[in-house]
């Protein structure tokens, strides 16, 4: 069975579950759900990518101050409902979690115990990571010796 990694930062989209339930049709496919539980971006970071976006009430809100525990229990609804639309869209085999320390070194550990064939991961624009080659991507490309592939979320644009 392939064996698919998915880094996610929110809950899967329509789109993105139709497109990753037969990414690799007709072939039955394992699909294993990580969504971090607390969020690793600067503030700095933040405000960049809301302007980026052209969001400008997110970056003048201040509501960066969510706690993890928020996060944390966030992300395991995130998880669920991910989970729950990858098995109604058909997807053979699905599972996840949510990680608590660093998601590129969840990621990589979760790889070779699934001994995983590929990592996907979901985000939404990140101007400075993206720029500066910080992503979640392109650090499990360095850690990795799979395919990585990097995708907007909701959308079929490809970043890397």
């Amino acid at each position: 069975m392939f064996t698919t990694v998915l880094l996610t930062e929110k809950a899967l989209t329509d789109h993105d579950v139709e497109r990753f339930a037969h990414l690799h049709d007709p072939e039955a496919i394992r699909i294993h759900v990580v969504v971090p539980g607390h969020d690793d971006r600067s503030e700095l970071e933040e405000v960049v990518d809301d302007i980026a976006r052209t969001d400008f009430s997110e970056a003048i809100r201040d509501d960066h101050g969510v706690t993890d525990h928020r996060r944390a229990e966030a992300a395991e609804g995130e998880v669920a409902s991910s989970i729950s639309a990858l098995q109604a869209a058909g997807v053979a085999q699905v599972d996840g979690e949510v990680s608590t320390g660093n998601p590129v070194d969840a990621v990589v550990q979760i790889v070779a115990t699934l001994e995983a064939d590929e990592v996907v991961v979901l985000t939404e624009p990140h101007l400075l990571a993206d720029l500066t080659r910080r992503d979640w991507a392109t650090q499990l490309r360095r850690a990795l010796d799979k395919p990585v592939l990097h995708v907007v979320l909701g959308t079929d644009q490809v970043v890397s």
